[in-house]
């Protein structure tokens, strides 16, 4: 009776996976011209470049430079949390982020029209009904910012040579006669799904039924892609799953 087998990957395995991302956007022909391994959770920041994001993320330049000491080595993740929190001290009244917000309203923003409120009631019961920028919109543009970023450093890859980690580990698992009950991944990018492409793979969301193994693999390989890939969706062409 074969054993069975669940594989989990962090940003490590795709550090060393044999891919390599060219990143995208205005500014980074010049700030990189050369192919770089996906940067990792905890050396994101380093990887990208502070004139990079200065030249365009804006919002996200300033939340950084303004919310974390200089010297500090935060990682991907830390930021993504301390936006969701900070998001939600405004809606919680426990810190309403005013001052930033009007200090960032004075530089040039990507997304002029967005957190526009079309009224607002003013000192001595007056509605202002002339376009404002609401209490959210410098943390609001910071989230936007980072998805872009995360798909502009993530989504255009290229395999270096003929090492692919991941399928060289598939390939393992195959010949060892195990049984694969699927990938479990904390990575935005999509370096294991293009390594199972020739293989045929399926994301497995939490409303499936886990109980039935045969339901879950449809004929393919199970992925459980706990962060999602941001502005990916996977799409059934021809025989398999592929993402867009």
């Amino acid at each position: 009776m074969s054993k069975n087998i669940v594989v989990l990957y962090g940003s490590g395995a795709s550090f060393n996976s044999g891919y390599k991302v060219r990143v995208l956007g205005d500014k980074a022909d010049k700030l990189f011209p050369d192919p770089v391994k996906p940067p990792t959770d905890q050396g994101f920041f380093s990887a990208i470049k502070k004139d990079f994001l200065k030249e365009e993320y804006p919002a996200l330049w300033k939340f950084l430079t303004s919310f974390f000491p200089p010297d500090a080595e935060v990682g991907m993740e830390d930021v993504w949390t301390a936006l969701d929190l900070n998001h939600k001290h405004i809606t919680l009244g426990t810190y309403d982020w005013s001052k930033d917000n009007e200090a960032y309203l004075d530089i040039q923003s990507k997304y002029p029209s967005m957190d526009l409120s079309s009224s607002i009631w003013r000192a001595g019961g007056a509605l202002d009904t002339s376009p404002n920028y609401n209490q959210y919109k410098f943390l609001g543009d910071c989230g936007r910012d980072f998805r872009r970023l995360l798909y502009n450093v993530y989504s255009n890859y290229e395999l270096d040579g003929r090492l692919n980690c991941f399928l060289a580990l598939h390939n393992w698992i195959q010949d060892a006669k195990l049984r694969l009950l699927g990938y479990i991944t904390f990575n935005y990018d999509c370096l294991l799904e293009d390594s199972l492409k020739d293989q045929g793979w399926k994301y497995i969301s939490a409303n499936f039924d886990t109980s039935s193994v045969t339901a879950l693999l449809y004929r393919d390989v199970p992925i459980i892609k706990l962060h999602g890939s941001l502005s990916w969706k996977e799409c059934l062409k021809e025989r398999g799953y592929t993402v867009v």
